[in-house]
């Protein structure tokens, strides 16, 4: 994803279910960093490589997680080159009044 501006907001939606039909919980975390409990997590991020695991809880302490990874990066430099091919000295234009 490329950055917009020093942060680029990304969202990540998670999804879990229990086969038992228990509740359950999420946790969102980068590295050892909880950042939501919350089933949609919005950060802002700057460039770089993030991490983020979504652990998905049952009320009697089942889990499932899994993990993915967003790249965020610089828009590519665009590089200009200009050559002066006249010959010539450039006049400044007349001015007429």
């Amino acid at each position: 994803m490329e950055r917009q501006g020093p942060l680029t907001p990304v969202t990540l939606t998670g999804s879990g279910s229990d086969p038992e039909g228990d509740p359950i919980s999420f946790q969102w975390t980068e590295g050892d960093k909880l950042l939501s409990t919350d089933r949609v997590l919005n950060v802002e991020l700057p460039l770089g490589q993030h991490v983020f695991t979504l652990i998905v809880t049952d009320s009697f302490g089942g889990t499932g997680a899994c993990s993915t990874t967003v790249d965020v990066v610089g828009p590519i430099p665009l590089g200009i080159t200009c050559r002066w091919t006249s010959p010539s000295p450039v006049r400044p234009p007349a001015v007429r009044s």
